[in-house]
């Protein structure tokens, strides 16, 4: 073998995000928090009935689309007879690579997973959309290509999920956020303003659908005029964000963390303490949305979000265990996100990770 091949492995193994916090940690579990793959629209806009409505509803017949709506039915998953919202077949093979993705990685190079479906071993969660409960069992499909996924159960949690009470909170703002919330309304006016009068809509429509649509359209190579560029609709996207997560970042009193952040993160930590606890199961699925990794990577985890997590983006927490302690590793697409508040208390020969205990405290506070 050549210097530069010798070269080139010892630097692929020292990118891999996935290696132990030390040589004494073996990986006991591994939760992975992703967001669906490629769907429709969840809204409309004036001109959908008439020029893209057909098309949408195109992408979402078929038998198996039948399966899985009558499934989502029997979950008590009441979005499954409307195109809005809805996994495409772009979402499907989405899903599908992410699985084979994560079964090259924790079944054929690390051997956490049986090579074939083991129930013991796997546990799936969806949030009370049909478009997540797709995507995992896609994924499954991928994880596990010989297995019945229609066998695998799945748990409906809908706390994974956030920001549905952001209508229910009042939050007064006053001093540098109040200007700063008035600044944010003013862009957003600004450019719904341009980008509806762009696109010859004359009708109210809020920035949450004329974001979303126009992101979908792009996505499918959809018909929009040339002024609303690729950069507009990545502005309004960011906007949207932006507003999101505003109660969060200028909370006065903590309401808004409350209601939001911490029930996610108390169950994250449910699935976590049974990961270190049942050495029988491997892995945990959360199939939830934007929103979800956008709170945990921001109020947990310390990175402040401009853009929202792409389509099938997974959120990675590996549970590693020593005779000592136990440890979280973080990766966010591909790529180890390293918590500063878990760099500051971390202690011994760790390289990496965050003290079970440090993570425990992330953004409880």
């Amino acid at each position: 073998m050549g210097v530069f091949a010798v070269v080139l492995i010892a630097a692929l193994t020292l990118a891999d995000p996935r290696t132990p916090p030390s040589s004494e940690y073996q990986l006991k579990h591994v939760i992975v928090v992703h967001r669906h793959g490629d769907r429709t629209p969840i809204h409309s806009l004036p001109d959908d009935m008439f020029l893209f409505e057909g098309y949408w509803k195109s992408l979402l017949s078929g038998k198996a689309r039948s399966h899985i709506r009558r499934m989502a039915k029997e979950m008590k998953i009441n979005d499954a007879g409307d195109w809005h919202s809805q996994l495409t077949p772009v979402g499907l093979n989405q899903m599908r690579k992410l699985g084979q993705q994560l079964r090259l990685h924790y079944a054929t190079e690390r051997n956490l997973l049986s090579d074939t479906f083991n129930p013991n071993q796997v546990t799936a969660i969806t949030t009370a959309t049909t478009r997540t409960l797709e995507s995992v069992k896609n994924l499954l499909s991928g994880l596990f290509p010989s297995a019945d996924v229609n066998r695998i159960p799945v748990t409906v949690n809908d706390i994974f999920r956030p920001f549905q009470s952001k209508n229910k909170i009042h939050l007064s703002y006053s001093g540098h956020a109040k200007s700063e919330r008035r600044a944010l309304e003013s862009r957003i006016h600004q450019a719904v303003a341009w980008t509806t009068a762009a696109l010859n809509i004359y009708s109210p429509v809020t920035l949450d659908a004329l974001s979303d649509t126009l992101m979908c359209r792009s996505h499918h190579h959809l018909p929009i005029p040339l002024m609303v560029t690729p950069h507009v609709v990545t502005h309004l996207l960011q906007l949207h964000l932006e507003d999101q997560l505003f109660p969060l970042r200028f909370d006065p009193e903590g309401a808004y963390h409350k209601a939001e952040y911490v029930p996610v993160f108390e169950n994250l930590l449910q699935h976590i303490q049974n990961g270190f606890q049942n050495s029988d199961s491997k892995m945990t699925f959360i199939s939830a949305h934007d929103t979800t990794l956008s709170l945990l990577l921001e109020a947990a985890f310390g990175k402040k979000m401009i853009d929202y997590p792409r389509y099938a983006s997974a959120l990675e927490l590996l549970l590693w265990e020593s005779p000592q302690s136990k440890v979280v590793t973080i990766v966010f697409n591909g790529k180890s996100v390293d918590v500063e508040a878990c760099k500051l208390q971390r202690s011994g020969d760790l390289e990496n990770g965050c003290d079970l205990d440090v993570f425990k405290s992330l953004g409880m506070n």
